[in-house]
């Protein structure tokens, strides 16, 4: 079962269905017929984007009266970086809640990465931020707007890997992009892009 809801939810990020409930539907169906999840409804703005953007996990959170903001993410960046490299569940529900992060995206989250008692805290930084910020380019330039374009370089590996897993990068490209990364220091918005170019 968690592997079924894990797969579910980045097909759902993936998709961004604008009816979740029916687009679901048809999820389960195609998949207990075994036949390929049929396309979702066209993609709807919501709070999170500009109309006719793609929405990513805001889809689930589309109803929610408290959108997530830029502002909370930098305020729960700059307090949970501080509070080592993991968190346990209870204390990333916690942090998140302090700084309004909408509990649905939370819940999201947690699920897609699989966070069972330890959260690493730059994949669960990263993966809030395809809320705001949907595609690898775009969510690395909002961390590093966060970290006020100084993303320290570990921090950038983790989150390269983090999202081109989800969007399923080939290892060679991801390997090389890894390697690429200054072993210490930062990472400015334009060194980042000049690493994700680097090719295998």
């Amino acid at each position: 079962l968690p592997q079924v809801l894990k797969e579910f939810t980045k097909a759902a990020i993936r998709k961004q269905p604008a009816d979740l409930l029916l687009w679901s539907a048809e999820y389960f169906e195609s998949l207990a017929t075994g036949k390929t999840a049929a396309a979702p409804p066209s993609r709807i703005p919501t709070a999170n984007t500009e109309a006719g953007a793609p929405a990513s996990l805001a889809a689930a959170d589309a109803a929610s009266s408290e959108p997530l903001t830029q502002d909370a993410l930098k305020a729960l960046y700059q307090d949970i970086c501080n509070a080592g490299t993991t968190v346990d569940v209870a204390a990333a529900n916690a942090a998140a809640k302090k700084h309004a992060i909408p509990e649905q995206n939370v819940t999201d989250v947690i699920a897609l990465g699989d966070f069972q008692t330890a959260v690493p805290t730059v994949p669960f930084l990263t993966l809030l931020c395809t809320t705001l910020q949907p595609g690898l380019k775009e969510t690395l330039m909002l961390l590093a707007s966060l970290s006020d374009d100084a993303l320290p370089s570990q921090s950038f590996v983790e989150a390269y890997q983090c999202l081109a897993a989800l969007e399923e990068l080939a290892a060679e490209k991801i390997d090389a992009v890894s390697s690429a990364a200054p072993a210490g220091g930062t990472l400015s918005s334009a060194d980042i892009l000049e690493l994700i170019q680097t090719e295998p």
